[in-house]
């Protein structure tokens, strides 16, 4: 499995674009796995969604930081 996300013109869109395709890349792997279960699911998903924004380096501004 593959995630593809190009450059975007916000930090709202590329949230939005790396979260879409995160969701398809959890699917692929509870639909491989066979777990069917919304926690692990949930789990899963947090795993891949706070390493994602590592491996594509996603910043975002705090409230302070505005």
């Amino acid at each position: 499995a593959a995630i593809v996300v190009l450059p975007s013109s916000s930090i709202s869109e590329s949230v939005n674009t790396l979260a879409h395709e995160c969701r398809h890349f959890v699917d692929e792997i509870l639909r491989i796995s066979g777990i069917e279960d919304m926690e692990s699911s949930a789990y899963i998903s947090g795993y891949v969604y706070e390493n994602a924004f590592d491996v594509f380096d996603i910043k975002l501004k705090t409230k302070k930081e505005e």
